[in-house]
């Protein structure tokens, strides 16, 4: 996968977990993709803070996008109102604050927790200062207690258990 996709699969994850159809927001991903001439809209800029708002307002209503799957709101005042899913992408991605403004690094956990998701950092792959959340994973199913894998790599112990909480899931760390 390239990193554009990492970006927005990040981002539509928010509709799939509510059991939204693709289908519904490919329409709206391709007009933006023909109306800033990028393969990957969500990750090439910070999503709508500009005028780019009013063209995503307007293609929503074009291709009659329901209240329940719109990315953005303009309510009485001529403001616009961010959907809570994109608040919650932005939340967890960084983005460049020149030029076009990027995604650089995505906080797949949230900002609380230390693992990060950066094309810099070990080829994209998921990491805690640096290193790949699937070795310290794979260290502890092969019995090495996380104190021992905190001390070896330098990490605190709360971060090893970030890492496994990534990797297997809340309950599983």
């Amino acid at each position: 996968m390239t990193w554009g996709e990492i970006v927005e699969a990040s981002y539509l994850r928010a509709y799939r977990q509510r059991n939204v159809s693709m289908q519904r927001l490919r329409p709206l991903i391709a007009d933006l993709r023909r109306e800033f001439g990028v393969p990957y809209p969500l990750a090439h800029f910070k999503p709508f803070v500009d005028s780019r708002r009013r063209f995503l307002l307007e293609i929503q209503d074009q291709l009659d996008i329901p209240a329940g799957l719109r990315m953005v709101y303009q309510v009485s005042d001529n403001q616009f109102v961010l959907d809570h899913r994109v608040i919650d992408f932005l939340d967890r991605v960084d983005f460049s604050e020149s030029g076009d403004q990027e995604a650089q690094r995505i906080h797949p956990l949230g900002r609380h927790s230390p693992v990060v998701i950066d094309p810099m950092l070990s080829s994209g792959a998921a990491t805690v200062q640096g290193v790949r959340t699937e070795v310290l994973a794979e260290l502890v199913d092969a019995q090495v207690p996380v104190e021992e894998i905190a001390e070896e790599f330098g990490l605190p112990v709360s971060s090893v258990k970030a890492a496994l909480v990534y990797e297997w899931g809340a309950d599983a760390a």
